[in-house]
């Protein structure tokens, strides 16, 4: 089920993004969202302008109290405007109410803004749970915190520009 609490932005321009997965239309609406991403499960949330898609993301639970975000997107003309940030604060926030010790993810190594965002908010790399799927290109973070507060130090040296 996809929730649309986490905030109100304003209006949304047209584009595509063929970053996360499965291609995804913007503006796309709320009940076709799960088919084109290939995902009818539960724990996907978004950030919605009056129904009209302005960010996505899930919550994937794993195995030793981990949680997994995962198909992190924002509408590419509205990057670089705090949704991303919002929307990754809110899993976390999830994350702690549901008891995650961790929180991972996967982002392309090339995308410097996401990795940029992932370490102010307190991801680190870290190695690979067993078992977990590598995608080419990527680079796997976690957060042991479940907190947005950088917690290991690449993450303070990023902030600090070092």
């Amino acid at each position: 089920m996809f929730r649309e609490d986490f905030a109100v932005f304003d209006d949304l321009p047209s584009s595509r993004d063929d970053r996360a997965g499965q291609p995804v239309s913007f503006p796309i609406d709320m009940a076709s969202l799960p088919e084109a991403i290939g995902f009818a499960g539960t724990n996907a949330f978004a950030l919605t302008d009056g129904g009209r898609l302005v960010a996505f993301g899930q919550l994937v639970r794993k195995d030793a109290g981990r949680g997994h975000l995962a198909r992190l997107n924002v509408s590419p003309p509205l990057r670089g405007k705090g949704h991303g940030e919002a929307l990754v604060r809110a899993l976390l926030d999830k994350a702690r109410d549901e008891s995650c010790k961790r929180v991972s993810l996967n982002v392309d190594r090339g995308s410097l803004p996401a990795v940029s965002l992932y370490l102010k908010l307190g991801f680190c790399d870290a190695p690979r749970p067993l078992g977990e799927p590598e995608s080419r290109g990527s680079r796997y973070m976690e957060n042991t915190s479940c907190s947005p507060i950088p917690n290991c130090q690449a993450a303070k040296d990023a902030i600090d520009g070092r």
